[in-house]
């Protein structure tokens, strides 16, 4: 899922990853329903000329023999893995459709985006229901996030070659949002700014007052 809120956390041991100019940050974690607990936390040096501004470009297994190799000496036996994607080429659609089911509600979303001209064969999406709309009986309001399929289809090959099993691919704004939500920043009285900060680029969440978060992104 790309951007579905977690509704608790899953009940089973796996990986975390994100990629970066500098590194690739690993953490093992033992998710609970209630808590998060990691393990091991691995920094690897990032192979030359592999990543550019979101994308694994390097796709000759330089990437994924690094993560088999040092996963095997570290003794992590977990497939699982969520990877966090830094990228600014996504779109973000807020709809309101009647409420239906999930299938339906589907179709519905496919449907718009494609009205709208946002969807075509070159991107995938997901999305989430943030709420009913207050202002049409009956409705919800949808959030729907669409990707690059190339990109989307790039880390999952490179995460395969590793041996590792992809199991949610999250975009770093959307997991900002979930840590505020999670920490009762988002509702408090006080806006609060959380900040991702790597070697080539910093992300920026303001958040608070029960609005709605607000993401920036800058390169250093």
């Amino acid at each position: 899922s790309l951007v579905k809120k977690i509704e608790g956390y899953i009940d089973f041991l796996k990986n975390n990853g994100e990629f970066t100019t500098e590194f690739i940050h690993v953490f093992q974690m033992d998710s609970q329903k209630t808590s998060a607990k990691i393990n091991k936390v691995l920094h690897l040096k990032m192979p030359q000329n592999a990543y550019n501004s979101g994308m694994l470009i390097n796709n000759d297994r330089a990437i994924s023999d690094l993560l088999q190799t040092t996963l095997k000496e570290e003794k992590i036996k977990e497939k699982q893995v969520i990877v966090t994607v830094s990228s600014v080429d996504y779109l973000v659609e807020t709809i309101s459709l009647p409420k239906e089911k999930d299938k339906i509600l589907k179709g519905m979303i496919e449907q718009e985006l494609t009205k709208r001209r946002k969807l075509n064969a070159n991107y995938v999406y997901d999305y989430n229901i943030i709420g009913d709309d207050p202002l049409k009986e009956g409705y919800i309001n949808v959030r729907a996030v669409l990707c690059p399929k190339a990109l989307i289809n790039n880390y999952y090959d490179v995460i395969k070659k590793a041996g590792l099993n992809p199991f949610k691919l999250d975009l770093t704004n959307h997991s900002m949002e979930f840590l505020a939500e999670k920490s009762s920043l988002s509702t408090s009285q006080e806006i609060s700014i959380l900040a991702c900060i790597n070697q080539d680029e910093v992300h920026f969440i303001y958040c608070g007052r029960n609005e709605e978060p607000y993401y920036r992104r800058a390169s250093i």
